[in-house]
């Protein structure tokens, strides 16, 4: 998935991201309830006529067939104090898209009241396979948290080219 995101699905959007990090296995890093996404894309984005660079981390809370529920938009939400954009990501396999898109739909419908991005995908690795329900509303966080969640959550590699990026 975290290729996918870093290429097919960061070229849909027109995001370019500077890194791309699954952060689920964080390790012993304390970090807090629900303060761990499974992947993390990082973006530094200029304008034109608006002066300065700003950082984009959206992250990805990742949940396989057999753990869709509600609870998945609660967590991605909680990521949020810390990002710009958060999103479910659920494997749908198709053959268990019909029995499970009751609740898919009533995920899409918390996930929009609370403007936190759902996509669905029938084979994680097979973009063609993704479907975006919902998009991800951009929010500005505390830039002390942002700056803590860059530190605790991504690797030195990725730490080093968003300080590159942002000069």
């Amino acid at each position: 998935m975290r290729e996918v995101i870093a290429s097919d699905w960061a070229k849909d959007q027109r995001v370019t991201p500077v890194a791309v990090e699954v952060t689920a296995h964080g390790g012993s890093k304390a970090t807090g309830v629900w303060a761990r996404p499974d992947i993390v894309c990082v973006e530094v984005q200029t304008f034109t006529h608006v002066p300065g660079r700003y950082l984009e981390v959206l992250t990805f809370e990742v949940k396989p067939a057999d753990s869709i529920n509600v609870q998945a938009v609660y967590e991605a939400l909680a990521h949020r104090r810390a990002a710009t954009h958060a999103y479910v990501l659920l494997h749908v396999p198709d053959d268990r898209s019909a029995e499970l898109e009751p609740v898919i739909a009533e995920i899409a419908d918390v996930a929009r009241g609370h403007q936190v991005g759902l996509i669905t995908a029938g084979d994680p690795g097979d973009y063609a396979t993704w479907e975006q329900r919902e998009v991800a509303v951009r929010v500005e966080p505390d830039p002390g948290r942002l700056d803590a969640f860059i530190a605790q959550q991504l690797s030195q590699q990725a730490r080093t080219k968003i300080a590159l990026a942002v000069r």
